[in-house]
C-alpha cells in the first residue's frame, strides 16, 4: 500500500482545516444574510406585512398582491397597481419606503388608507 509522506499528511491536515473554516464561514454568512432580511424586509414584503396580510385593512381588496395587484419599486417609491381600476378604486397607491418605515406619498393614497381603516385620520401616518 502507498504510504503518504509527512509533508503530504501535513498538507492534508491544513487543507482540511481551511476547508472546514470555509464551510463555517459560509454558514455564518448565510445566517447573517437571513437575519438582515428579517430585520430589513424588502419594500413589497413590508407593504404586505403592514397592509394586506391575514385580515389587515387592504386584505382581499384590489390592492392585495394575492388578488392580482402588482407592486413595483423605483427609487424608494413603492407603487401598487390594483388588479382592476374603477370609480371606487383609484388607479395607484404610492408609498415612500425608508430604511425602517413605509408611509404614503400622496393625498389620494392617504385618503384611501384612512377610509380603509389602515391609519388614523388624526395621526397622518
Amino acid at each position: 500500500m502507498y504510504e503518504k509522506s509527512e509533508a503530504q499528511r501535513s498538507f492534508n491536515r491544513r487543507f482540511a482545516k481551511v476547508f472546514a473554516g470555509a464551510v463555517v464561514l459560509g454558514v455564518v454568512a448565510i445566517a447573517a444574510a437571513n437575519e438582515y432580511d428579517k430585520a430589513h424586509p424588502k419594500p413589497a414584503v413590508r407593504y404586505m406585512n403592514e397592509f394586506t396580510e391575514h385580515g389587515k385593512c387592504l386584505d382581499n381588496t384590489p390592492y392585495d398582491p394575492d388578488k392580482g395587484a402588482s407592486l413595483t419599486v423605483d427609487n424608494h417609491i413603492l407603487t401598487v397597481l390594483p388588479r382592476a381600476a374603477n370609480s371606487y378604486t383609484p388607479s395607484v397607491l404610492q408609498f415612500v419606503v425608508g430604511h425602517n418605515d413605509i408611509h404614503f406619498s400622496d393625498h389620494q393614497t392617504g385618503t384611501l388608507l384612512v377610509d380603509a381603516g389602515c391609519i388614523d385620520a388624526n395621526s397622518g401616518q
